[in-house]
């Protein structure tokens, strides 16, 4: 392996963690606080676990279908684009994981 993408993985890693915390902060927030439902004027999720369950299930959804896109690339994902078929998935599978939260 060289050293350049030894690099490159270690920035993605990095930015990936970054994210990962900071929506750890945002969901926290709205699991104890109406900061932020304050500033943006929306309804507030702090009372209703059902619909806070469903917000994080669609998160960890995104992120795990959006972390192929950094695997399959050769450097930084955004710089490269993804195959046709590859974009058809991630679609059909965010289309899947909204639809399945209201069918329970």
């Amino acid at each position: 392996m060289s050293n350049v993408f030894q690099t490159d993985i270690y920035h993605q890693s990095l930015c990936i963690f970054l994210y990962y915390t900071i929506v750890l902060l945002m969901f926290t927030n709205i699991h104890f606080d109406d900061v932020l439902q304050d500033k943006f004027s929306v309804r507030s999720l702090r009372h209703s676990d059902h619909e806070m369950m469903a917000a994080l299930y669609l998160q960890v959804s995104i992120v795990s279908q959006a972390l192929i896109f950094v695997t399959r690339s050769r450097s930084w994902f955004f710089v490269e684009r993804p195959g046709l078929l590859l974009v058809t998935a991630f679609i059909v599978a965010q289309l899947v994981s909204i639809l399945v939260p209201r069918t329970h």
